[in-house]
């Protein structure tokens, strides 16, 4: 199970659960391996480019340059 928030937007109530659904099944559907890019978040987090499933804490901060040195 994918560690994130899913949100579904719709007419009503089961519009949106059905919504949330489809975006829950294409984070867990087989075919491809989470590939996350930044997406120009600084904070660790990034997004699959491959479904979109949002993530936190994904990246190290030193990888991606985020990190101030004084």
């Amino acid at each position: 199970m994918p560690d994130t928030f899913i949100r579904g937007e719709g007419d009503s109530i089961k519009a949106a659960e059905e919504q949330a659904w489809q975006k829950y099944q294409g984070y867990i559907a087989d075919g491809h391996e989470h590939e996350f890019e930044t997406r120009g978040y600084t904070d660790g987090s990034g997004s699959c480019k491959h479904c979109g499933l949002f993530s936190s804490g994904v990246f190290d901060l030193h990888e991606i340059g985020a990190v101030c040195e004084v």
